[in-house]
């Protein structure tokens, strides 16, 4: 093989290198447009310790349901940061995003009134 021959054959592969990297780069995300999920489970968490903290009004019980608070509030947070970083905008998405801002308030309301935090 000539050394012209080497040469054009390294061109070749490097623009294909590149070719692919930009396409790559420009390839959207799948989940670029998802709602954040899984705040339901903290939510579900937060129903069992009020429900148990009604029939039992213990400290222990207390403090599991500031507990369960904390983490709801924390889960609702980042999903609410989520949205807010996402170039998103689709209207369903931005609605569910919407949502969750909501609901991080009233939870953070209710952390403020049961735990005093």
């Amino acid at each position: 093989m000539t050394t012209t021959a080497r040469r054009g054959g390294l061109v070749l592969a490097l623009a294909w290198a590149a070719l692919s990297a930009a396409q790559a780069a420009s390839a959207q995300d799948p989940f670029h447009c998802r709602p954040p999920m899984g705040q339901q489970m903290a939510e579900l968490r937060v129903i069992n310790a009020s429900q148990t903290y009604r029939e039992q009004p213990t400290p222990a019980n207390k403090v599991r349901l500031c507990q369960a608070l904390d983490w709801a509030v924390k889960v609702h947070a980042d999903a609410v940061a989520y949205c807010g970083r996402s170039s998103c905008d689709e209207d369903q998405f931005r609605e569910v995003c919407a949502k969750r801002g909501q609901k991080l308030g009233e939870l953070r309301a209710r952390r403020r009134a049961d735990c005093g935090r």
